[in-house]
């Protein structure tokens, strides 16, 4: 069995003219092993930080354990405190609004399904390096400017 520890760190970025990157960076005992970026033109800035997990997830084999690090409360709480009341809700807020991102959030429920994670939320821009290196990737993306979802 292998102890390999996994670290993988996500961010997204937006601008004020629409553009928006997100990007991640996977570690396996400390060293980088991993790491992409992309962006779109129109977008948000939680659809980027939502982007960025989903990607990485996608890079990786099923079934590693990680840790998964990102400084957005929205994507951390989502997938570990709101998931399952959305879906009880059929996609839906408790002021019966549509959720914002579903098929993203859809994608990233599947995944998590597929690996063992454990969700952490860390403080952005306060020299971690992992969030400071997917910061930079996510920035990075913002520059890649494709008007899909990088796929």
């Amino acid at each position: 069995k292998s102890t390999a520890r996994y670290s993988l760190y996500t961010d997204g970025a937006s601008r004020k003219d629409g553009r928006g990157g997100w990007g991640f960076v996977l570690f396996c005992d400390g060293e980088e092993i991993l790491y992409d970026y992309g962006g779109k033109r129109h977008t948000t800035n939680m659809e980027m930080e939502l982007m960025a997990p989903v990607k990485a997830l996608q890079s990786i084999r099923p079934g590693a354990k990680l840790t998964i690090y990102s400084d957005s409360k929205y994507v951390v709480d989502g997938i570990t405190d709101h998931m399952d009341t959305w879906i009880r809700a059929n996609w839906r807020t408790g002021g019966n609004k549509p959720i914002k991102h579903k098929e993203l959030w859809e994608t990233l429920g599947h995944l998590d399904c597929d690996f063992s994670i454990k969700w952490q939320w860390v403080k952005g821009h306060s020299a971690n390096p992992g969030n400071d290196r997917a910061d930079e990737l996510a920035t990075l993306g913002v520059g890649t400017l494709t008007d899909g979802d990088g796929q």
